[in-house]
């Protein structure tokens, strides 16, 4: 302001005289003792389906009101990233044996692996980048390309260009990373080196929208993750707490059989490729050490 305003002492003398309080040398004031409009029934904004004040759930089970004008929720959701595929998250111990044949036969991995995520190269893939055989394991295990890309992969995979097509650039942008640092790796985003806690609301945001959640940001093994804690807030929710579904077996359900179950083949099952199948890329594999 370019002045002081009036005082209050001043404004009720004025009011009492019902003279006009001077607010410069060109415009003044009429103090007047009715309302001037009359009052309405309808209101004055129209209804919006998006509410400006959510009610956000803490990890240790406490609530706090979080406001949707703020840039943390600013963007938009990813909806693959609300189907948290339940398998991946399961200790291996917890999986059935043909769960653990698709792990190992398919996709390659050991229980060292599996119960560290992002450990396993094949996770460096995306799905269109994948192997038939790894397809394959992929789908056995309940990962479509989507639940695969976001989940697994969170799109590490993919060329900026790609992001872009998908709406996913808006995310790794707020994380700190442009089309130079991921396409050529320049230099990585400095949340790559951050703990969950040291990153901003905004950021966390954005990374739970590719599929990110503390425990699995954070590199913790999956034997530590607290499943309480996950089950009601950003991690898996539909884990299940028994043990594994199939029952144990004492003798072996097949016959043995003392040769071959198909003739040996003199010609290689796989033709030769001139061209590679999957893209290089100059990203890291995997995060640095904190």
């Amino acid at each position: 302001p370019t002045s002081k305003p009036p005082s209050t002492e001043a404004f009720k003398t004025s009011a009492l005289r019902s003279e006009p309080i001077s607010a410069s040398s060109n415009t003044s004031t009429q103090v007047t003792k009715r309302p001037i409009e009359k009052p309405t029934t309808t209101p004055t904004l129209q209804p919006s389906a998006k509410p400006n004040v959510m009610l956000t759930q803490t990890q240790n089970g406490t609530y706090f009101l979080s406001s949707s004008l703020s840039g943390t929720n600013d963007l938009p959701l990813n909806p693959h990233a609300e189907n948290i595929p339940p398998k991946r998250f399961m200790e291996w111990d917890m999986l059935s044996d043909i769960d653990q044949s698709y792990a190992v036969d398919k996709l390659e991995y050991s229980q060292n692996t599996w119960n560290n995520p992002g450990s396993n190269s094949v996770e460096e893939w995306s799905f269109h980048d994948l192997y038939d055989s790894e397809v394959e394991g992929a789908l056995g295990l309940g990962l479509d390309s989507e639940a695969w890309d976001c989940h697994i992969n969170h799109y590490y995979g993919y060329w900026w260009s790609e992001l872009v097509e998908k709406g996913i650039d808006r995310y790794y942008s707020v994380l700190g990373w442009d089309e130079d640092k991921w396409d050529n790796g320049t230099s990585p985003a400095e949340t790559e080196g951050m703990e969950w806690d040291d990153m901003s609301a905004e950021q966390r945001n954005a990374a739970e929208q590719v599929c990110f959640f503390e425990e699995l940001w954070n590199g913790v093994p999956i034997p530590q993750w607290d499943m309480s804690v996950l089950s009601s807030s950003n991690g898996p929710s539909n884990l299940p707490s028994n043990a594994r579904s199939e029952s144990p077996t004492k003798a072996p359900t097949d016959t043995p059989t003392p040769g071959p179950t198909k003739s040996p083949s003199s010609s290689p099952v796989y033709q030769a490729s001139l061209s590679p199948t999957r893209k290089p890329t100059t990203k890291p594999t995997s995060k640095p050490p904190s």
